[in-house]
């Protein structure tokens, strides 16, 4: 009877949403770089040591949604720079002539170097961040000017807010974006979790001085808000398990 009155409740609370595969040839980049689409439209290989660079969904709402993958770096020892994601971006942002530009940048240095520390940030950007060459005193490595920083890893128990990537290593991301709340997770824990007022915009992948970088295996899934109780679903349950319980008391 209990078995039966939770499998209610749960049917009732909540509906599972299946994450959907997403096919990356309908995606597009902006800025300096030389993102290849595998064959199977599964994955995508920046290969060389760019200016700010991004490869993205081109769509104008992604509110509401999640994404997830996987995120390499094959590079040698050596090269240790900018991987990372962009969320409310439009094409044009880096290297266009685009007014308004208003989107959040998600960036994780490998190590410390030329005043910025390893780890995990997150950065609001409202301008053009295009640089000459991969220069260490812009805007995009420093995070001022046009890139505002708000935070690193702020969740108890979270690993790389002044930890840097490692190459080779593969780990798995997931970012949730709504109009007030950003939060990331890397390799399932939760490492950003982030409030405010957020433009709408593009999902994408983001590279900054870093080469081989392999971004796979992305999946979007929608972002469901808790569904509550009906009025009388308490009342129901309360009145199952008394009767489970009569029952018992009866055959005892």
């Amino acid at each position: 009877m209990k078995l039966a009155a939770y499998s209610l409740a749960v049917s009732l609370i909540a509906t599972a949403a299946a994450a959907a595969p997403v096919d990356l040839s309908t995606w597009v980049q902006d800025g300096d770089g030389d993102w290849e689409l595998a064959a199977d439209n599964q994955s995508v290989f920046q290969d060389i040591n760019s200016r700010p660079t991004t490869y993205h969904n081109n769509q104008a709402l992604s509110q509401g949604k999640s994404l997830s993958g996987t995120i390499t770096v094959s590079s040698p020892p050596g090269d240790d720079d900018w991987i990372g994601f962009v969320l409310g971006y439009t094409q044009g942002d880096i290297g266009g002539s685009n007014t308004g530009i208003d989107y959040l940048l998600i960036d994780w240095k490998g190590v410390s170097q030329g005043g910025w520390d390893a780890g995990l940030a997150l950065s609001r950007v409202t301008g053009d961040i295009d640089v000459s060459a991969t220069a260490t005193n812009s805007d995009p490595w420093d995070h001022v000017g046009d890139v505002q920083f708000l935070t690193r890893s702020n969740v108890v128990g979270s690993q790389y807010g002044t930890t840097g990537w490692t190459a080779g290593t593969t780990y798995t991301f997931d970012l949730e974006f709504t109009a007030s709340n950003v939060k990331v997770y890397i390799d399932g824990i939760l490492e950003i979790d982030y409030d405010g007022a957020f433009a709408d915009g593009a999902f994408g992948f983001y590279n900054y001085s870093q080469p081989n970088v392999t971004y796979a295996g992305i999946t979007e899934d929608v972002i469901l808000d808790p569904v509550p109780l009906p009025a009388g679903l308490p009342l129901l349950l309360a009145g199952l398990g008394a009767f489970g319980l009569l029952r018992r008391r009866a055959r005892a």
